[in-house]
């Protein structure tokens, strides 16, 4: 039961925090976006690149199924720069 409690705080702490910023590039804040919301996200004139650390954290909680979901689904690539 602890052990549990204790995912659900990790998982939870972790949806909240996120590897991948937002930036403001040019007075517009562009969001990171993953797999799922890529059509909707990924604007062409912004160049992004993955963040390592949700790569690192969608493997290493991977047994979570959730984590994964989050960190390749909604928030691989992060913002960087104007093209």
């Amino acid at each position: 039961m602890r052990k549990v409690f204790v995912v659900l705080v990790l998982v939870a702490s972790f949806l909240v925090t996120g590897c991948a910023k937002s930036k403001e590039i040019g007075g517009v804040e562009y969001k990171p976006y993953g797999l799922f919301n890529s059509d909707e996200r990924k604007a062409d004139s912004i160049q992004y690149e993955v963040s390592f650390g949700n790569v690192v954290w969608g493997v290493l909680l991977s047994e979570t199924i959730i984590v994964p979901v989050y960190c390749f689904g909604f928030a691989l690539h992060q913002p960087v720069s104007a093209k």
